[in-house]
């Protein structure tokens, strides 16, 4: 079930000036329960550590300090985490619903500072600790939900690794409304149209500047044009010089990193809903209450812009959010607050979203899909080689059958021969080279002839044969389908006889992020007993490979592949060498049985094994 208004909490300060009415506003813009159904069982309210909490339907009070940051995180947990824990998970009004997000509402606490040794000293959002209420803290963890490259919905196996949360104060109680109001208005439009403002160049120096930069503009040259929006980018000048956006206008979505310029006329006249705002920065959201502040949260939030990121204390380069994999799930009209968490390094760490977390953003004749598809190219590739392991089979079948006659034959029992022979030769002669031509023909010329009539005009030039094809993609063809149906085809493009490769998709086997490492069996029986005919550890790197996007693969990172591409496969691919005496290739025809397992790269812990089969078809 996709998240929605039903799967959150609005949380407020019992007896904080306007704080209480400005839940009852947010709810009822939802139409989220704000009453207490059963008031008699006294499971509604509570008291912790000297602090009281209430909870009327989705309305959750704490009397609590209003203080914006905490000095200490004991006095947060006081203050905040632990009666909202409580509420959550004794009150009888909230322990039946699947709460799944939080929003932190007006004169709400927005943090705490906190020492240690490894990370020093940093303002941690009371966003990020409470997506995590249910775990003990874990500075700047790495978040398990991070830019996941199989998209899926947030869901409940998600909400066990962190709580969608947002927060919505502001200076004054009329200004906090306000920011409601703007993302109620953003959910009646049809579409956001206006300019997506970005800017990807900053003057920081060094490798986590570059990295990220790269990011943006990748995002800005592959994945911004498929928003269909107009667009402005600053352009590179000089490592630097921070060129900076020097205003915007009719804008809807500004991504900028590092910009100083903040000031009420850098916001200019638009016809259209301002959606979400974020610059990377190290300290901009430490406060939104200031009425007379000028950091970008405040300032855009002020000129009409329903959501803004930013950040408490300098949650580091690699903490700054991820525009790609934010905009693949808005894109899907995932929830503002998805967004936002896919997009997001780390947990228990610095960042906070500013507004309305249950915004959805359409996009001005966009076309999205939910799930991937093969282009022509990699369905014409897969189904050559799916064609090749049937054709393998049917080879398979002549070559045994070749061999019961020949033995039967060479028996000299003669009762044996006149019983067996015919029989046996009738079966061999239903596999044999014609009869297998004719059993495979039909799709097997279909398959050669589909992209000379698909390409002819299409790309500038004609492609004539199956070997332009070939030549112009890069992939190979069996062996076996040649001998099927004779085409000229050099050595080049035709696979080696033996060599085979193996995928598998990568499972979700940790709770947390983790980076996955593989080891790979193979065995020439089913029961898988004996030593393996090939074996292979993933941390050795040659061979192995990864999905960076369908059924386009990566050299594998000598790391491993992080939690991020869950749903993506691995793949091994056979190798041999004559130079070194290196010889994986196996014998054409036979079925082997592979098992694979993950493992944690750091810590070693082997998860189970996965078992599949296959043929050599090549």
């Amino acid at each position: 079930m996709p998240i929605n208004k039903d799967n959150f909490i609005v949380v407020y300060v019992i007896g904080a000036t306007s704080s209480p009415e400005f839940a009852i506003y947010y709810a009822e813009k939802h139409n989220m329960d704000t009453t207490n159904s059963d008031p008699s069982t006294g499971n509604n309210n509570g008291t912790i550590g000297g602090i009281n909490w209430q909870v009327d339907g989705q309305m959750v009070g704490i009397e609590c300090d209003t203080d914006e940051v905490f000095a200490t995180e004991e006095l947060f947990n006081l203050n905040v985490l632990n009666p909202l824990k409580e509420a959550l998970t004794t009150s009888d009004e909230l322990s039946g619903r699947n709460i799944w997000g939080i929003v932190l509402g007006y004169r709400v606490p927005g943090g705490y500072n906190y020492v240690d040794e490894y990370t020093g000293e940093h303002t941690i959002s009371a966003t990020s600790r409470l997506s995590r209420i249910y775990h003990d803290f874990e500075p700047k963890l790495a978040n398990r939900l991070y830019n996941r490259q199989v998209f899926k919905f947030y869901d409940a196996d998600d909400a066990d690794f962190a709580l969608l949360c947002s927060r919505i104060d502001a200076p004054t109680f009329v200004q906090a409304k306000t920011f409601v109001d703007n993302a109620d208005d953003l959910r009646r439009q049809l579409f956001v149209g206006g300019l997506f403002f970005i800017d990807p160049y900053s003057d920081v120096i060094g490798s986590s500047a570059d990295t990220y930069k790269l990011s943006l503009e990748n995002f800005r040259d592959f994945s911004l044009p498929k928003l269909n929006l107009d667009s402005f980018s600053t352009q590179f000048l000089d490592p630097y010089i921070d060129v900076t956006i020097p205003f915007v206008q009719d804008d809807s979505f500004v991504w900028s990193w590092n910009s100083s310029r903040a000031s009420d006329d850098f916001f200019q006249f638009t016809s259209y809903p301002r959606a979400f705002f974020y610059n990377a920065d190290i300290n901009n959201g430490l406060t939104i209450r200031d009425p007379d502040g000028t950091t970008w949260p405040i300032l855009s939030m002020r000129s009409g812009y329903v959501c803004c990121a930013s950040a408490m204390s300098n949650p580091t380069i690699e903490g700054y959010l991820n525009p790609t994999a934010f905009f693949n799930a808005a894109f899907r009209l995932a929830t503002m607050g998805e967004a936002y968490m896919y997009s997001l390094p780390f947990v228990d760490w610095t960042m906070t979203l500013f507004g309305d977390p249950l915004v959805h953003i359409s996009f001005p004749q966009a076309v999205f899909e939910d799930t991937e598809k093969l282009d022509a190219d990699q369905l014409w590739e897969n189904t050559s080689k799916d064609t090749s392991r049937i054709a393998a089979q049917n080879w398979q079948k002549e070559q045994d059958l070749y061999n019961i006659v020949t033995d039967i034959v060479n028996s000299q029992i003669t009762d044996v021969e006149v019983a067996l022979l015919r029989p046996a030769d009738q079966l061999y002669s239903m596999y044999s080279l014609s009869n297998r031509r004719s059993l495979l023909s039909a799709p097997v010329t279909s398959l050669f002839e589909y992209p000379i009539r698909t390409y002819t005009n299409a790309i500038g030039f004609t492609i004539n044969s199956l070997e332009d094809y070939l030549n112009l993609t890069g992939y190979k063809v069996s062996e076996l389908l040649l001998e099927i149906n004779e085409e000229d085809v050099s050595s080049k493009n035709i696979y080696d006889e033996g060599w085979w490769e193996f995928k598998s998709i990568i499972q979700d086997e940790y709770f947390g992020f983790i980076n996955y490492q593989f080891i790979l069996e193979m065995y020439d029986n089913e029961e898988m007993t004996g030593l393996p005919v090939f074996s292979s550890d993933s941390v050795t790197v040659d061979g192995w490979s990864y999905e960076s996007s369908l059924e386009n693969y990566t050299n594998f990172p000598v790391g491993g592949i992080t939690s991020s591409y869950i749903g993506r496969k691995v793949r091994y691919q056979s190798r041999k060498d004559d130079l070194i005496s290196l010889d994986e290739y196996k014998a054409r025809g036979q079925t082997y049985y592979f098992r694979i397992r993950q493992y944690d790269a750091i810590k070693g812990t082997l998860f189970p094994w996965a078992s599949s089969t296959d043929i050599i078809w090549t």
